[in-house]
């Protein structure tokens, strides 16, 4: 499976061969391993549907969840997982706590759905949605922390920033505009949508309220496989508008399965497909050994994409 170079043969995935798959920040090429243990879970859900999703399903996402907050170096007991980033940025967005007057600070580089999101946020409470301009190329990371930190204002109530922007590119310097806001008492809300594998993720450092990242894109995980993080302070106040369904223990049929934070919010999807997705995005163990024991996984790839395309590659 892997060359002596540290890369995985081409034969890894079902691409075509005769293509160059760059673009996993669009939707992240799945390993044919990948899809074949989603598979095996799905032939076992089909022998006992009932038995596999009350009684085995919550322990296994439990068991997820466990090896993806080790991965992002988050604490499990904030981690759930949502179909999508565009979903769980949702989730926070429509709880932020605005009222007239208020401002919500986001950056010129803000993904257009969660820009649409943060007005029909701020118009149903009256606030006022404050665009920071980022310029690009910015001349270093104290530039564009700057930039956004010179809009804060005694108004805002949430700063929206990227990780990485979905249509520039731009790493912004997440940790700093946290540490600020945090000093300041403004809550943090991060679109991580491209960053889970692209960069070293450790939301322990980071520092953010909430931070939304997919698997399905640079750590190649099945199809609508994403995370929701929040931190502790947060974790009694901020709830989903429904629940699919309810989990064995909130019957108290199987009492060891508690209603936390991590159990009761957008973790356990009823009949629904995700938590196929959910258990895929933890990797068999020949693909998650050499994916996530790289620590220079980026630069590796960078090199495969040169070797492929030639020296402009990104």
């Amino acid at each position: 499976m892997a060359k002596a170079t540290g890369l995985p043969d081409a034969s890894a995935w079902a691409l075509d061969p005769g293509l160059a798959y760059l673009n996993h920040g669009g939707f992240g090429a799945t390993p044919a391993c990948v899809q074949a243990e989603q598979r095996d879970w799905q032939a076992d859900m089909e022998r006992n549907p009932t038995g596999f999703l009350v009684r085995q399903l919550p322990d296994l996402l439990d068991a997820v969840r466990a090896q993806v907050a080790a991965f992002l170096g988050a604490d499990e007991g904030g981690l759930v997982f949502t179909g999508n980033a565009t979903t769980g940025m949702q989730t926070v967005i429509a709880q932020a706590r605005l009222a007239p007057g208020d401002d919500v600070l986001t950056t010129d580089h803000c993904y257009p759905a969660i820009l649409a999101q943060l007005r029909r946020a701020a118009d149903r409470a009256g606030a006022e949605l404050a665009i920071a301009p980022v310029p690009q190329p910015a001349g270093g990371r104290a530039v564009v922390a700057e930039a956004v930190l010179s809009r804060l204002s005694p108004r805002t109530r949430l700063v929206v920033v990227d990780h990485v922007a979905s249509c520039s590119g731009m790493v912004f310097p997440v940790e700093e505009i946290a540490a600020e806001c945090r000093r300041r008492g403004v809550p943090v809300l991060v679109d991580g949508a491209h960053a889970a594998g692209m960069l070293p993720v450790d939301l322990g450092r980071l520092g953010a309220d909430f931070w939304v990242g997919n698997l399905h894109k640079w750590v190649c995980a099945p199809k609508a496989a994403a995370v929701l993080y929040t931190a502790p302070q947060w974790r009694d106040s901020l709830r989903v508008g429904c629940q699919n369904s309810c989990r064995a223990s909130d019957l108290g049929l199987y009492p060891q399965h508690s209603c936390s934070f991590a159990s009761s919010i957008c973790s356990y999807s009823g009949c629904s497909a995700g938590w196929c997705c959910s258990r895929g995005a933890t990797p068999p163990r020949t693909w998650r050994s050499w994916y996530c024991g790289t620590r220079s996984r980026s630069c590796v790839v960078r090199s495969a994409a040169r070797n492929r395309t030639g020296p402009t590659a990104p």
